[in-house]
């Protein structure tokens, strides 16, 4: 801990990890115990908090200005890439409900499998649609 000026940037850095997985829980619980309207004010909140604690605690520690700049730009990177999650999410909530409504078919996103077996005329498997529920998962935030 000789340069004790550094560590701030790297809290914020690796505090970044906390907002993400809060993101992520909140999806899964507005997924089917969290109404929407609740749902949407923790969203804000988290989404407000990635925005305003690091900048408060660049400004009130001494800070080295590469590695600062550094972590409010890590930290710019997550806040549009959480904004992005939940969106899609969003979106594919309100699909859902449109075809449980409207009795039409969910929509989703296609994942390509691996081959499960080599037969004997190298059939390969197709992709399987994949729907909202069953496209949340940790990766999926990460990436």
């Amino acid at each position: 801990m000789g340069k004790p000026y550094i560590w701030p940037s790297v809290f914020i850095v690796l505090s970044l990890h906390v907002f993400i997985l809060i993101a992520f829980v909140l999806e899964k619980l507005m997924e089917n115990v969290l109404e929407e309207s609740r749902g949407r004010v923790f969203v804000a909140s988290n989404l407000a908090l990635v925005v305003l604690i690091p900048p408060l605690v660049i400004h009130s520690t001494e800070c080295n200005p590469i590695g600062s700049s550094l972590a409010l730009g890590f930290t710019s990177i997550v806040f549009l890439k959480l904004v992005s999650y939940h969106m899609v999410n969003y979106w594919c909530r309100q699909k859902k409900l449109q075809a449980l409504n409207s009795r039409n078919r969910r929509r989703g996103s296609l994942v390509s499998l691996k081959k499960h077996e080599k037969n004997s005329h190298d059939e390969k498997v197709a992709p399987q649609l994949v729907n909202y529920p069953d496209n949340l998962h940790l990766a999926g935030v990460c990436v």
